[in-house]
């Protein structure tokens, strides 16, 4: 239906706009929210860089990593009661906020200083499985555009003129040329 009704427009667009995607929304609710299985957060766990900054506990990822797996079954029921309940631990709210010199003298200068924040341990990995779940809802369901994959698996790769969108690493690929990740 065609209409130069300025309200009728601003109703229809108003309307798209609530509804689209509203499958997807449902869907992802259910799928973000499902218990955590001991296998989804070991992937996790092995996903963990080394090395890094420990919160102000001390705890590292490596830390996590060599826990019995009776601790990890414990880790996921508090995972788990965090999705069903709905409550977080309240030193989750909180960060550390540290200033670190830049290369060069920084001279005192708070100005030649890049900020850290340190955050709690388990809450990293909690929210590195729900994003990891976020992604893989996202990349499966081909919900986002190519123009809206940053910060999500699927990857845009170069290969000289020709642009592509792919979930795939460079290992196994067939291309030979190794591909320019933008």
């Amino acid at each position: 239906m065609y209409t130069i009704d300025p309200t009728r427009i601003n109703q229809l667009a108003n309307d798209h706009y609530q509804n689209i995607g509203s499958s997807y929304t449902s869907m992802l609710s259910i799928y973000l929210t499902a218990q955590i299985t001991i296998e989804e957060l070991n992937a996790t766990l092995k996903t963990l860089p080394n090395n890094k900054a420990p919160e102000p506990s001390g705890i590292v990822y490596e830390l996590i990593r060599k826990l019995p797996s009776s601790f990890h079954k414990k880790l996921t029921v508090f995972y788990n009661y965090i999705l069903d309940n709905g409550i977080i631990p309240s030193s989750w709210q909180d960060a550390l906020l540290y200033p670190i010199p830049k290369p060069a003298w920084w001279d005192n200068n708070i100005q030649h200083t890049r900020p850290i924040v340190l955050l709690d341990t388990f809450q990293k990995v909690f929210v590195k499985i729900i994003n990891a779940r976020l992604n893989k809802y996202l990349s499966e369901n081909s919900i986002l555009q190519s123009n809206n994959l940053a910060g999500t698996q699927a990857r845009l790769i170069l290969y000289g003129d020709y642009l592509h969108s792919t979930n795939c690493h460079y290992r196994g690929y067939p291309f030979k040329k190794r591909p320019l990740h933008i």
